[in-house]
């Protein structure tokens, strides 16, 4: 199912579990969206029609994270966009602001793999490992 080498799914004992890895803070944030929503409906194939700003703030960079997936889930699931190109503008570790490209029609014409209810905070985590930033992130599905 991974469309892309930056996230992969490991074995959970109920819904998804994520891990995802980027070279820099801002990488893992925005490899984070897209992983999310790779797993709903193919990225490769969704094409920006518009831009959406989303802002959010958390009590740490793990917050931050859920919280940024939890905005990026709802331009999904509450609004039916399909978000394809993630651009962070300003990441401190307690806010992100991020410019969303999203595909208008990409979910009606593509439909859902599978539908994502929830980013949860169980067992999630963001941190540097060697060099490299890495998040491990639960969905409810």
């Amino acid at each position: 199912m991974a469309s892309f080498d930056f996230y992969s799914l490991e074995e959970h004992t109920a819904d998804l579990c994520l891990k995802i890895t980027g070279k820099s803070l801002e990488a893992l944030f925005e490899n984070a969206a897209l992983a999310l929503v790779d797993l709903i409906t193919p990225v490769e194939a969704l094409s920006p029609s518009l831009t959406v700003d989303v802002a959010v703030s958390g009590e740490d960079v793990t917050d931050v994270m859920v919280n940024f997936l939890r905005e990026v889930l709802y331009l999904i699931n509450g609004k039916g966009l399909a978000p394809c190109r993630v651009k962070i503008e300003r990441l401190l570790p307690a806010e992100i602001s991020a410019k969303v490209g999203v595909d208008e029609t990409g979910l009606a014409v593509r439909g859902m793999i599978q539908e994502i209810k929830a980013v949860t905070y169980h067992d999630a985590s963001v941190e540097k490992k060697n060099g490299i930033w890495q998040a491990r992130l639960i969905m409810d599905v």
